[in-house]
């Protein structure tokens, strides 16, 4: 599969986004990403509204353009998607738990114990997401994940943002091991309600990341 200039320039402001790198707000000015990018205007609109498309910058014609703020009402239609395909997958894994799967899980598990020793945020947020995408290649579902990821950037920042709480991703790395355990025991129960807990565990964090960053949000009132 190709790639053009304008999927590139898609995925690396995507990824500028999502880690933060540039923060909710921010004003893209199209003459300064030239710059930066070293190509022409057409294929950095081309991005931008790609971007649009998934909620992750807003566009108002001659007027400019700047990152989306993080919208509440769309992290939970977020996270309800998320915990919905999830669960589903968690269902077919535990009928019959794949071992390569469960192998990288562990794997994953020791790589996000040394992503947290080094504050490497953005490292632990892609480990923690391919130990859960490992949960929809065991199963056969893994064009779920795919879906989830083109539709979590309301989400993914939020989780970034929690992790410069001292006790959130040593939580995270615990909970990943009791779910290891629950599918590797065929404990869909204990699984279900691991999985519904780590998603829903931004509800205690969301408060004080609003307090800390409120230029940051929007559709606040809760």
């Amino acid at each position: 599969m190709s790639f053009t200039r304008s999927d590139q320039i898609y995925q690396e402001l995507k990824g500028d986004i999502l880690s933060l790198k540039l923060a909710p707000g921010t004003e893209l000015k199209l003459q300064e990403l030239v710059d930066r990018l070293l190509v022409s205007k057409s294929p950095i609109r081309d991005a931008l509204q790609q971007l649009k498309s998934e909620g992750l910058v807003d566009i108002w014609p001659q007027s400019g353009t700047r990152v989306s703020l993080i919208d509440l009402s769309q992290v939970e239609v977020e996270r309800l998607l998320r915990t919905t395909l999830e669960q589903e997958a968690v269902r077919g894994f535990c009928k019959k738990p794949d071992e390569r799967a469960l192998a990288q899980m562990r794997f994953l598990i020791e790589e996000q114990r040394w992503a947290a020793n080094q504050n490497a945020y953005l490292h632990f947020l892609q480990l923690d997401d391919a130990f859960h995408q490992q949960i929809f290649i065991g199963c056969g579902l893994g064009r779920f994940w795919d879906i989830i990821q083109n539709q979590m950037g309301n989400y993914q920042r939020i989780r970034i943002l929690s992790f410069e709480e001292p006790e959130v991703i040593p939580a995270v790395v615990e909970s990943h091991k009791k779910l290891l355990r629950a599918l590797e025991e065929k404990d869909l129960d204990e699984a279900l309600r691991l999985e519904s807990g780590h998603v829903r565990k931004l509800d205690t964090e969301l408060g004080p990341l609003m307090e800390r960053y409120p230029g940051y949000f929007t559709n606040t009132k809760r």
